[in-house]
């Protein structure tokens, strides 16, 4: 996974280039590398992802056009601690596990979508 990353410029913009967040211009959003922080192509500023639960929705959300929902809750699971020994541990007798996905914070969303964006370039 992303663990390696830290909360802020590094993780925000490792999602946004695993998700490949769309630019109103066209194509994925192309981040300037000097600065990291704006779009050479529209100017947007890089959002705060890793720190913003309403950004971090945006990338729930380029999940989902993705088609990657699946293996995002895995590996969301496995960012929130709702896994034992690589088993996931939600029953029906068992809402902890649902109460740790819907309280994750920004930054597990972030490291989960990065995760499973790589399992779907890795799969190809």
């Amino acid at each position: 996974m992303s663990e390696e990353l830290s909360v802020g410029l590094d993780l925000d913009l490792a999602v946004a280039n695993a998700t490949e967040m769309p630019c109103p211009a066209g194509g994925p959003h192309q981040w300037e590398l000097s600065t990291a922080t704006s779009c050479g192509t529209c100017g947007r500023m890089l959002p705060l992802y890793s720190k913003s639960i309403e950004s971090a929705f945006q990338i729930e959300d380029r999940i989902a056009e993705m088609g990657l929902q699946n293996d995002y809750i895995a590996y969301l699971w496995i960012e929130v601690g709702a896994t034992r020994n690589g088993v996931n541990f939600w029953t029906a007798d068992n809402f902890k596990a649902f109460w740790l996905c819907v309280h994750a914070t920004a930054e597990q969303r972030c490291r989960a979508a990065i995760a499973a964006a790589q399992k779907e370039n890795n799969d190809e």
